[in-house]
């Protein structure tokens, strides 16, 4: 299926939507490779239809690393909205924090100076391990 950034055309979804938008090769789900390609609005159509932002790829990566990762701001965004919908609001640093997606809790911290990226103020963050 190709998915544009301009058109993604309805009937090619299934009624099995949700399995569709998070069929994954190795974590490569279409949502991760819409965020990692900045297709802001496949990224939206896809979490609108089920998507699951935590889906991981076998080096755990996830959809909101890899658009930190390729400097994606308006998947960020999107990805954060998506995550706070019936939440309080947390930044894109916290809620990787609780997810323990180290790799975007790194990439966050190195481009922090982006205020809306990073909020200031202190935050402790306590990473689970898994052996």
């Amino acid at each position: 299926m190709a998915l544009s950034r301009k058109h993604v055309r309805n009937e090619e979804f299934s009624s099995s939507t949700y399995q569709l938008t998070n069929e994954q090769d190795a974590g490569f789900t279409p949502l991760y490779m819409a965020a990692q390609e900045n297709h802001a609005d496949v990224v939206r159509y896809l979490l609108d239809r089920g998507a699951n932002p935590a889906i991981a790829t076998e080096d755990n990566y996830t959809p909101m690393a890899v658009a930190v990762q390729q400097n994606n701001h308006e998947v960020v965004d999107i990805l954060t909205e998506h995550e706070q919908k019936g939440k309080t609001k947390l930044s894109p640093l916290h809620l990787a924090a609780k997810k323990n997606d180290v790799h975007a809790v790194v990439m966050l911290l190195q481009i922090s100076s982006d205020k809306k990226i990073v909020e200031t103020g202190s935050i402790v963050v306590k990473f689970e391990r898994k052996i």
